[in-house]
């Protein structure tokens, strides 16, 4: 149950992070990327939301929280990013990526039979996480960003990839 929270939490903070780059974003294409892959994190959270518990005073924004203070820090830097190629490579590369791989290996660990709804739900949530990934991709190839600024972008990716993994990931 805290693990599908955490994963919430940072569905939630993809929604908040990717609208306010598609809102702040010149590039129609890219806006309008931002702008789906925010949309699509909302879903996976609301249907996440829905696997966890609803009654008395336990309800799911009680265990819709971070994973740990360094994940949340995480959170906020990739808020922060201000270039186009930065915020790509962030959220296709870092983002995207390790929340899926977190949805992989918590469905991993899940009893088909007492856990059977969310075992049903987040293979989807895998592949929607992977769809968008991959439109992330297609959007950057599409720009042709010059070698300094892939340079720049590749390095930040690096770090804030490096950052998530020492937080012990989503």
């Amino acid at each position: 149950m805290a693990r599908l929270g955490q994963l919430r939490w940072a569905e939630m903070q993809l929604f908040e992070t990717a609208g306010t780059w598609a809102a702040s974003c010149d590039e129609p294409s890219v806006a309008a990327l931002f702008a789906a892959c925010s949309r699509h994190a909302a879903w996976r959270a609301q249907q996440l939301g829905r696997r966890l518990p609803g009654a008395g005073h336990l309800h799911a924004d009680i265990v819709t929280a971070p994973a740990g203070p360094a994940i949340a820090a995480v959170a906020v830097r990739l808020a922060a990013l201000t270039g186009t190629s930065e915020r790509l490579g962030a959220l296709g590369d870092v983002w995207l990526v390790s929340l899926r791989e977190a949805v992989v290996s918590l469905n991993g660990m899940l009893s088909t039979v007492a856990d059977a709804p969310s075992v049903r739900l987040l293979p989807m949530l895998a592949h929607d996480l992977r769809r968008d990934a991959d439109a992330v991709a297609a959007v950057t190839n599409g720009l042709g960003v010059d070698a300094a600024g892939r340079r720049e972008a590749d390095q930040v990716v690096s770090t804030l990839g490096a950052a998530v993994g020492d937080a012990g990931g989503w």
